[in-house]
């Protein structure tokens, strides 16, 4: 019994394996023909190169040129002449007395100035003799000089007191005419005069004044 079931067992693993190399064939057998019915990719000959070019280092960037430094006018400028050297004084080595000392450093103050002058305070006191006289003065009033109309002038001097009271009273130049010459001395001698100023004629007691009395056919002028 046992020998018999080892026989079918054998013939059954034989047969397996000849099924199983059977369907390994097949599978190669249609393995090849689908390779055979795909393109086949085409074929070149020539090879491909391929280069690498390495580029060069860039050099480094050059410096920036240095800033041109901005141009300066220049002027030249003369020196100015040297003032001459001062002549050298003469030292005095000898020390100024304590006196004068005391009298260059003291300056008294300007003294003040007068309200007026000694020569003002003349002509302005000529000026009130001259409109005293010409107030008084007119035509003579007699028959004669009516008559005759005598024309002419007379030049008088007379002196005149510190008071103002006239003295000696002359003719020094004549107009031909006695009744003009006696009208001009007559009209000088009856002035009332302003006393003399403290300031004018200073150390005079009396003082001399010359005038000069005309008359014309239509009236009468003074001249000093």
């Amino acid at each position: 019994m046992l020998l018999k079931r080892d026989g079918v067992q054998d013939a059954s693993d034989g047969t397996a394996l000849v099924l199983t190399l059977l369907a390994a064939a097949m599978l190669l057998a249609s393995g090849r023909h689908l390779a055979d019915q795909l393109p086949q990719p085409a074929r070149s000959d020539r090879a491909i190169e391929l280069t690498v070019q390495l580029a060069p280092p860039e050099a480094p960037p050059a410096p920036p040129p240095p800033p041109v430094p901005p141009r300066v006018k220049t002027h030249r400028v003369q020196p100015a002449p040297a003032p001459p050297a001062p002549d050298p004084q003469p030292i005095d080595d000898q020390p100024a007395p304590a006196e004068a000392a005391a009298v260059l450093a003291y300056s008294p103050p300007p003294a003040p100035a007068p309200a007026q002058t000694r020569p003002d305070l003349e002509a302005q006191y000529a000026a009130e003799l001259k409109a005293d006289i010409e107030r008084r003065h007119h035509p003579p009033d007699s028959a004669q000089y009516r008559l005759r109309r005598p024309s002419g002038e007379v030049r008088v001097a007379f002196v005149v007191l510190r008071s103002g009271e006239p003295q000696s009273v002359t003719v020094l130049h004549s107009s031909g005419s006695g009744i003009l010459d006696q009208e001009a001395c007559s009209l000088v001698s009856a002035g009332h005069y302003p006393p003399m100023p403290p300031k004018a004629f200073v150390g005079e007691a009396q003082h001399s004044f010359v005038i000069t009395v005309e008359y014309r056919a239509a009236g009468a002028a003074l001249r000093p």
